[in-house]
């Protein structure tokens, strides 16, 4: 593990600064900070691949800090671990992931859990820089190509299988494009696949959810440690923000503006990355001839 991957954490009991020092100082370069204040102005100079932050504190709460994180440019995408005590645990847990934290730990801490739990996001960071100095990115849309979707749902797959933790897939596919292209012509339709793949990529709120260009005008969206409801609310959100976004369509049968259909596949139980897509590929049939615009699993 590299000795130089730096971790911030904000908590305002010297204890628990303490105690994830001594869990976390063997692996990490942990700064902690008892003042929110300090520890945004050092938070640039610092350079975090992962911030930890305490829930419950006096003068200011963790979900206003997280809050602020994820409005600030340069740091919005640093993963974010959310910490409270287990008898705060369930209430605080589903808002923390509302809010775009990437994970949740219950005080008291079990240190193999915090390590393991703190590697796996550390490791998922470091991925997705490393992954946007290569050749990932389409060129038209800014977001992953098809090569890039391949290996971070290899890696995923790789990573719920041995965390036990599940996948989700959502293939999506822009309703009659065909007829959008041949109508208002290509650059035309160049300027949707733009808008949709820019959608797609605001749209999600955590930074471990990845979209990519699958092809022409598919577009895959991966959701590591997302079951099947999670998933479902996702393509919800998608379908909404894509139709909102208004971009006429007078030649669709569905709508007089563009419009997605999207198939959503989960695993476990399914057994492969092969699988997952022609499930999720299938699902995407289906929700074409139930009338299209719609999400089906």
């Amino acid at each position: 593990m590299n000795q130089k991957t730096r971790i911030l954490i904000i908590d305002d009991s010297q204890v628990m600064l303490f105690a994830l020092n001594d869990i976390l100082g063997p692996f990490y370069d942990v700064h902690c900070f008892e003042d929110v204040g300090e520890a945004f102005k050092r938070i640039d100079s610092i350079k975090p691949s992962l911030i930890l932050i305490d829930v419950i504190m006096p003068k200011i709460s963790g979900f206003e800090v997280l809050i602020k994180l994820k409005a600030t440019p340069g740091v919005s995408d640093i993963p974010v671990i959310m910490m409270t005590n287990q008898d705060d645990k369930s209430d605080n847990e589903e808002l923390s992931f509302k809010l775009g934290a990437a994970d949740f730990i219950p005080k008291p801490f079990k240190p193999p859990v915090v390590v393991a739990r703190v590697r796996s996001h550390v490791s998922l960071y470091e991925y997705h820089k490393e992954l946007e100095s290569t050749v990932i990115t389409d060129a038209l849309t800014g977001i992953y190509n098809r090569r890039g979707f391949d290996e971070f749902l290899e890696r995923e797959w790789k990573r719920g299988t041995r965390d036990n933790s599940p996948l989700s897939l959502l293939m999506i596919d822009i309703d009659h494009f065909k007829l959008y292209n041949d109508n208002y012509g290509h650059q035309a339709g160049d300027n949707a696949l733009q808008l949709v793949g820019q959608a797609l990529k605001f749209s999600l709120h955590r930074m471990s959810d990845v979209p990519a260009r699958y092809g022409g005008e598919e577009f895959g969206v991966i959701l590591p440690d997302v079951g099947r409801s999670g998933a479902a609310v996702v393509a919800k959100r998608l379908i909404d923000t894509i139709q909102a976004l208004g971009i006429k369509h007078e030649f669709s049968p569905v709508a007089k503006t563009i419009t997605v259909s999207i198939g959503g596949a989960t695993a476990p139980p399914i057994g492969s990355t092969e699988a997952l897509i022609k499930y999720a590929d299938t699902m995407l049939y289906k929700a074409k001839a139930d009338g299209r615009n719609r999400f089906c699993q």
